[in-house]
């Protein structure tokens, strides 16, 4: 592939041989006899990759206003999923119920509307249902509606823009913490049930949960761990995560969950904890959630309900219309939930009422819960670090290897081959262009920088650079580095690790391209595989170091001198404390450490150059941080500059490295600080 393309196809390898090892697996226990052993297996995987949930706790649910019309009314409710994490919802409510009938009722998870449960195809939705003779309840999942993050009064939005950046920025943080964003979403949906059941005029037999897009990814995450939903309906979000991949319809945080298609949770997995419960998956011909991998995934979960006896529970309805929850989907939600909730001869039509303004159904007397004080995500999860986490079970090098994928240089079958395609001269400096292949399908480009006259093998330097090599080169630092190099007889060399400058994926065009662009999407189907971009990138950085200690012009017997610029400097970080090559290191511009990006609401770093699980915490108690990696590493030099400033002290650091001899580089343990 092009380089451009060369990260995306190698996941796509990677979820292809998953996807058949999870077939084979299938074929093996799609048996009466062996699901539910299986189904326990899934299960408990996909809880760790949640995290575990929180206590229940009093809902506090309070009723701030009511609307009546003609055949409904809507109540504005307002409940706490966790103490303090308040939810906003609207109740509709059929009018005629006799006293001490209860009614079935379904829960409506949105999709990425900003506007939350006001969005008009969600209202619809809601309207058809009740007009029918459910209670339903629809509430605005976190940073939509009324429950945005990050929000500004004095703009009146968020800082951070839309739903999506929203979900993803607060949910890496999760991710750090070794829990899923979907755990609190998840959670959300539960206290909702939770509450339907707690009313006189619902019948806690009869629930059901219906959601698209977004609320497609809820419902499906959520009905596998809710035994009281008796019927799904799951739209706009069911294919395989190999046709995502190919769509590139990644999506962000809580729909991309750390090891799943390495452990078999696949998309259609989810339809498999629901059998034999009947579920509606409702896909649109025309939506970037591919329809044919969508056909693939119905066929994956019909395989397992017609070894279980109940073939008609698992149907599939195809609307002629882009991605939404058109009206065709939203007759055959009517049409599913009569069938399995009771309600035979309501029938599947859709009233042609007037939907309500977002102020109308609004709950909060500002519009937002911010203004009352609402914990939020970052709020929670800050309050996980200071639990006590338990004891680990690993020592902090095991936990850096197990997180990141380490594989050490007598470990990784790697195909180590380089290539030297050109070179050229400037003076006495030899210039040459590398390739180095950490695995048969990535290549590694890169530069080396090497002084022709010099009389002996010199000391190395690897350089790695979160912006590339074409941007290392000019760095005053590098430059100084080079302009020494007649007197210490340094080789240097800087690649590009996968996805950074000349393989960096293309453009998806998106705003917050940090947050939600081709390297974040990326970087989230890494984990899904089960290995982290960061710890591929170590693969990368490692066998780059192989290649430079094998050269006739490196003194090997000094090790490498290895340099990380900004997130790349928690890459050297990493390399140095896992591979003893490694003489002394240099970090610049890089973060103080992993906690401070949960403890703080705002930060700034690419989810490139995190790995889950990282933050200790008691849900990830075998977490570590950048000071224990400086610890693993000493007694070789460890150099911290806080900024890329003064580039004249860096190139000090680099000569007094180089100018030791092979018994006193990286003699010294120090932190500089500039």
């Amino acid at each position: 592939p092009l380089p451009r393309d060369m990260l995306a196809e190698h996941l796509l390898r990677r979820f292809r041989e998953l996807e058949e090892t999870n077939a084979a697996r299938r074929r093996e226990t799609n048996w009466p006899d062996r699901w539910p052993k299986e189904r326990q297996r899934l299960v408990q995987a996909y809880q760790r990759m949640l995290g575990a949930f929180p206590e229940r706790t009093p809902l506090n649910a309070r009723v701030t206003g009511r609307l009546e019309r003609d055949r409904y009314a809507i109540e504005k409710l307002l409940f706490e999923s966790q103490p303090g994490m308040r939810v906003t919802a609207n109740v509709y409510v059929p009018h005629g119920i006799p006293r001490g009938e209860r009614r079935p009722a379904v829960l409506v998870p949105c999709g990425h509307s900003e506007t939350g449960k006001a969005a008009e195809t969600y209202q619809r939705v809601c309207i058809g249902l009740a007009s029918k003779g459910y209670v339903v309840l629809i509430y605005d999942p976190i940073g939509q509606g009324e429950r945005q993050t990050y929000w500004n009064a004095a703009t009146g939005r968020s800082d951070l823009g839309g739903n999506t950046t929203q979900h993803s920025y607060v949910g890496n943080q999760c991710f750090l913490l070794g829990i899923n964003l979907a755990q609190y979403m998840v959670w959300d949906s539960i206290r909702a049930v939770d509450y339907l059941v707690s009313r006189a005029d619902v019948d806690p037999e009869r629930i059901g949960m219906a959601g698209n897009s977004g609320g497609g990814t809820n419902t499906a995450q959520t009905v596998p761990l809710d035994p009281r939903i008796k019927a799904a309906a799951v739209c706009c979000y069911i294919t395989t995560l190999c046709w995502r991949r190919r769509a590139w319809s990644t999506g962000d945080a809580e729909q991309n969950l750390a090891g799943q298609l390495a452990d078999g949770l696949d998309l259609p997995d989810y339809l498999r904890l629901m059998a034999p419960r009947p579920v509606l998956v409702g896909s649109a011909a025309l939506d970037y959630f591919p329809l044919e991998g969508a056909k693939q995934g119905v066929e994956i979960a019909g395989e397992l309900y017609r070894a279980l006896g109940v073939p008609e529970r698992v149907t599939h309805a195809v609307a002629d219309a882009p991605h939404g929850y058109s009206p065709t989907l939203r007759r055959a939600t009517f049409a599913w939930m009569n069938r399995w909730l009771g309600m035979p001869d309501a029938g599947d039509d859709e009233p042609d009422v007037a939907v309500e303004s977002d102020a109308d159904l609004q709950v909060t007397p500002d519009g937002q819960v911010a203004a009352l004080g609402s914990e939020d995500v970052f709020t929670l999860n800050r309050r996980r670090l200071a639990l006590p986490a338990p004891e680990r079970r690993r020592n902090v090098r095991e936990s850096a290897a197990a997180l990141t994928g380490w594989e050490s240089p007598h470990e990784r079958p790697v195909a180590r081959e380089t290539e030297q395609s050109l070179f050229r001269y400037e003076g006495v400096r030899r210039i040459e262009t590398v390739t180095v292949w950490p695995e048969s399908d990535v290549a590694v480009p890169g530069r080396v920088f090497s002084w022709r006259a010099a009389l002996r093998p010199g000391p190395a330097v690897v350089w790695l650079d979160a912006e590339g090599v074409d941007a290392a080169v000019e760095r005053p630092a590098f430059r100084a580095l080079l302009a020494r190099q007649s007197e210490t007889g340094c080789v240097v060399a800087v690649v590009d690790v996968r996805g950074v400058g000349e393989t960096a994926p293309r453009d998806t065009g998106r705003a917050n391209r940090t947050i939600m662009g081709a390297e974040a999407f990326l970087t989230y189907e890494s984990f899904i595989a089960g290995t982290p971009l960061l710890g591929m990138r170590l693969r990368d950085a490692a066998c780059a170091v192989d290649y430079v200690l094998g050269r006739e012009d490196v003194d090997t017997a000094r090790g490498a001198l290895v340099v990380g610029w900004g997130g790349a400097g928690l890459l050297a970080l990493h390399i140095a404390a896992l591979d003893e090559r490694v003489a002394a290191v240099t970090v610049v511009d890089a973060p103080e450490s992993y906690r401070s990006l949960v403890e703080s609401e705002r930060y700034d770093l690419s989810v490139s150059w995190m790995a889950p699980g990282m933050v200790r915490n008691p849900d990830s108690p075998d977490g570590y941080d950048v000071e224990e990696l400086c610890a693993l590493i000493a007694p070789r030099a460890v150099y911290r500059l806080p900024d890329s400033g003064g580039a004249g002290r860096v190139a000090a650091l680099f000569e007094r490295e180089l100018s030791a001899g092979a018994a006193g580089l990286g003699a010294l343990h120090a932190r500089v600080d500039v």
